[in-house]
């Protein structure tokens, strides 16, 4: 006696419905031109095949470097004829002062410094009062 997972199934048949469509074949092409050339990049150049460290947060890291990497490559090879849009020119743009920056982000690691179910779930009063 064979026992199916019909929940699987209709996933990979609606999976496999999907792929026929036309969205997605656009959103591969968008994929090929935008993406692709950058790992390919990240591959060939800056030695994205094989990671030198160990763990996940030192892959990631060695990951995040490579991918800054890129990016001071592009602004530097770009950089002198500006931004050509205005969200280029926003992303360019240095941080607000009142906003944490990724080191203040992170002190706490592993841990969540504050409760996040607490200060939502918690309260007798109404959610629009919360904000």
């Amino acid at each position: 006696m064979h026992i199916q997972n019909r929940c699987s199934e209709c996933a990979l048949e609606r999976i496999r419905a999907y792929r026929q469509t036309e969205p997605y074949r656009r959103a591969l092409r968008k994929r090929a031109v935008w993406v692709e050339p950058l790992f390919a990049e990240a591959k060939e150049w800056h030695g994205s095949r094989r990671f030198r460290l160990r763990r996940l947060e030192r892959v990631n890291a060695e990951a995040l470097m490579i991918a800054s990497g890129q990016n001071v490559k592009r602004l530097l090879a770009f950089g002198s004829k500006g931004p050509r849009r205005p969200a280029q020119a926003a992303a360019l743009r240095r941080p607000e002062a009142g906003r944490p920056g990724f080191h203040e982000i992170r002190k706490h690691r592993g841990r969540c410094p504050w409760d996040p179910t607490e200060s939502l779930f918690q309260h007798a009063v109404p959610f629009h009062v919360l904000r």
